[in-house]
């Protein structure tokens, strides 16, 4: 657990780091790159000698963000989990996770409709390698490969009129899951920050007067 379109070069570049900045100042990018909490492996907090580690893991990490970000600008493929009425089958749906110009939304297309998802609605992202089968539907794990599991992911999401709904996905390598995580966790920081800059700038301006 953690929490919690194509671009025109340039601009979309700048955005970016912005992201990236936003997520590194605030700690959060080292907490979710030690899985959890701003702390070393062995669950204590980093200092003195350990901070080299720590700065190393922090430059990994805003390259991991750079890159899932750029990945859903220009639309990420994932494959998207239904299980059946009768709970016997679940399909596997090709898909594309895409983010507009503004960073604000989430799209997840795949063939006969696809999901809008406003950033700051998102609630929580698990992952199976990192969070056990405790929190996954145990008929569902049943019908997946070795090689799925490692792979499996379950976001949580409020809708527009404040219902909780979820969506079962695969990642395309279990090898990235880390870093899809760790991507969407940033760009909801991102997010939830500029709406807060906004509203002190419009109190600021309002006490002004």
């Amino acid at each position: 657990m953690v929490f919690w379109c194509v671009c025109t070069k340039g601009a979309a570049d700048s955005q970016v780091e912005e992201v990236i900045n936003t997520f590194r100042n605030t700690g959060a990018m080292a907490e979710v790159a030690y899985k959890g909490s701003a702390t070393d492996v062995d669950g204590e907090c980093t200092s003195g000698a350990e901070a080299p580690a720590m700065a190393s893991q922090r430059s990994i990490s805003k390259q991991v963000v750079k890159d899932f970000t750029q990945s859903v600008r220009a639309g990420r493929p994932i494959t998207l989990l239904r299980e059946r009425a009768d709970g016997l089958t679940v399909d596997r749906v090709d898909a594309t996770l895409s983010l507009n110009p503004s960073h604000a939304l989430f799209t997840i297309a795949a063939p006969g409709g696809q999901v809008n998802i406003d950033i700051l609605c998102l609630c929580d992202i698990y992952a199976l390698a990192w969070d056990g089968d405790a929190v996954f539907p145990k008929r569902m794990l049943t019908h997946l490969t070795d090689d799925e599991s490692k792979r499996l992911l379950r976001l949580y999401y409020e809708t527009y009129t404040g219902k909780l709904r979820c969506l079962m996905l695969l990642e395309s390598a279990a090898g990235s899951v880390d870093h899809f995580v760790l991507g969407v966790s940033a760009l909801r920081e991102h997010a939830a920050l500029r709406v807060r800059s906004q509203r002190h700038w419009a109190a600021s301006k309002s006490f002004r007067r």
